[in-house]
């Protein structure tokens, strides 16, 4: 009996470490970060010039304050073994808790983009859609031909988990990208696409600089949300982006599993 006890918490606390041999570029949880400025902590440098405002960590989350109507600081963290090759994919994850967001029709300003050859691709915003709700928007880039595609109505206040999809196809205006939000399965066709986008602009292909983290970031005039970020990161297929950010209930429910097998075997 002792050892199917130990054997079910070994099982259990295994379930919570990173798949092995999986690519992924980075996976940070910002809890093992220091309450503070985000630049200078866990390869986390600014992006561009502008410092105002620095992006902080407070709690085991990086925080966007809301309301901002003038480029803050934006963060980024480098994905030197990624790059965009016709024909690959990369998947970028977070996972993020909305509190406000402007009533903008063009939405606010991005918070999450996936940075290549030195410009903001694959931008994730946010806007508020009716009282206590608010939608998630995917952009392929600033360029005019681009414009956000917007998914269902999310609440305030409840931990999402997202994984946000770039795939590369060969020619100029082809390219695709997609999100999802609280995916339930490792395959990607198995999941609901939250919003989608096929680029109308120039094809992305090259070294990829990194993810960003960004504090308004563009001239619409919007004002920003506010927001708080749990977990940021790279990888480059969608099962690992999923093993990399299990669903919070599921790791809840894992670790008190763990632990009562242990207590159990400790009372014998």
């Amino acid at each position: 009996m002792r050892k199917i006890q130990i054997l079910g918490a070994a099982l259990a606390v295994a379930a919570l470490a990173p798949v092995a041999n999986a690519t992924v570029f980075f996976n940070d949880d910002f809890s093992t970060f220091t309450n503070g400025d985000l630049v200078g902590q866990g390869g986390w440098a600014q992006g561009g010039t502008v410092a105002t405002l620095p992006l902080r960590v407070n709690g085991g989350r990086v925080v966007i304050s809301g309301g901002q109507t003038v480029d803050n600081q934006d963060a980024i963290k480098a994905a030197a073994a990624a790059t965009v090759a016709d024909g690959t994919s990369l998947f970028m994850g977070a996972q993020f808790t909305i509190n406000s967001a402007p009533t903008a029709t063009g939405g606010s300003s991005y918070f999450l983009a996936l940075r290549t050859g030195g410009f903001d691709n694959l931008r994730i915003a946010v806007r508020e859609s009716s009282t206590g709700k608010f939608q998630l928007g995917l952009r392929f880039n600033g360029q005019g031909a681009n414009s956000f595609a917007w998914g269902s109505e999310l609440d305030y206040g409840v931990r999402y988990n997202l994984i946000a999809a770039f795939n590369s196809i060969a020619g100029a205006t082809n390219d695709t990208a997609a999100v999802y939000i609280n995916p339930t399965s490792q395959t990607i066709g198995l999941n609901t696409t939250y919003a989608s986008v096929t680029s109308l602009a120039t094809d992305l292909v090259g070294p990829v600089d990194g993810v960003v983290i960004s504090q308004f970031g563009n001239a619409t005039g919007t004002v920003s949300a506010d927001l708080a970020l749990a977990r940021v990161l790279l990888a480059d297929n969608f099962r690992e982006a999923f093993d990399a950010v299990p669903e919070p209930a599921t790791m809840s429910i894992l670790a008190l599993g763990a632990l009562a097998a242990l207590r159990r075997r400790n009372r014998k």
